[in-house]
């Protein structure tokens, strides 16, 4: 869990995340276990990209159009990916997983 102010922590599966973000996600990578999941933050997103450290990326397109908000991607270098798997859901949302570009 990543805070600009201090909050409780409620769920074992979740960590409050002391000191520098991409050091906190290296070391956690080097540890075994299953996934690690980013949900809703932009900034943590585009850190951990340009910081080549996303294995994958799966993107949740909801069947709505805003008209306006923040890109995620604003800001990075254009990179390849490669779809890896892609989900239908009930409701119409599409889940798109990318790896990096087996060119």
């Amino acid at each position: 869990m990543r805070s600009s102010r201090p909050r409780p922590t409620t769920s074992p599966a979740r960590t409050a995340i002391r000191g520098d973000l991409l050091d906190f996600v290296r070391e956690l990578k080097s540890r075994p276990g299953g996934d690690i999941a980013v949900q809703g933050s932009m900034s943590i997103v585009r850190q951990c990209v340009e910081a080549g450290l996303m294995d994958a990326l799966t993107l949740i397109i909801h069947p709505a159009l805003a008209g306006s908000g923040g890109r995620l991607f604003d800001g990075i270098a254009p990179t390849r990916l490669s779809l890896v798997d892609v989900q239908r859901t009930q409701r119409g949302n599409i889940l798109a997983t990318y790896g990096p570009f087996a060119g």
